[in-house]
């Protein structure tokens, strides 16, 4: 055989899925005023769900259970399975926000997404929600995270 030119292939891969979990540092105390019970959050917090209620999905979790869910009408045991083979996720129903009915689901679902977008934005919730609601026509929200000052 004679040399010829070297000629490129290319492939596109998805890269290597893998779970994260991130640990917050809770501190629990007592207000010294009226004795109540009082604990700080971190701004990427979902919850302040603690003792057995504090493992939950993060925000892209919870994106993608929803999409596949919602979006591409995957069922629950199926979207489940999904997160477990893809991703090393072992996750149930009632952690991820399923709901027995299609119109709750659907809602549960929207009002998910709509609070971690404004979570992940460092927007209070109740006006993301007002906004919407008082609109006199639906609205696409701005989704895009603030720029991080340095």
């Amino acid at each position: 055989m004679e040399a010829g030119e070297v000629v490129s292939q290319y492939q596109t891969e998805i890269p290597a899925p893998h779970g994260v979990q991130i640990e917050f540092r809770i501190q629990v105390g007592c207000c010294r005023g009226c004795r109540r019970r009082v604990q700080g959050r971190h701004p990427r917090q979902t919850s302040d769900a603690i003792g057995s209620a504090a493992s939950e999905l993060g925000p892209r979790a919870v994106a993608l259970t929803t999409q596949l869910n919602k979006g591409l009408g995957l069922p629950y045991g199926k979207t489940a399975a999904v997160l477990e083979q893809a991703f090393g996720l072992r996750v149930t129903r009632k952690v991820w926000g399923g709901n027995r009915t299609i119109h709750g689901a659907r809602t549960q679902g929207v009002l998910v997404s709509i609070r971690q977008s404004c979570r992940q934005q460092l927007r209070p919730v109740s006006s993301c929600l007002q906004k919407l609601i008082c609109s006199p026509q639906p609205k696409v929200m701005d989704l895009t995270l603030p720029a991080v000052s340095k």
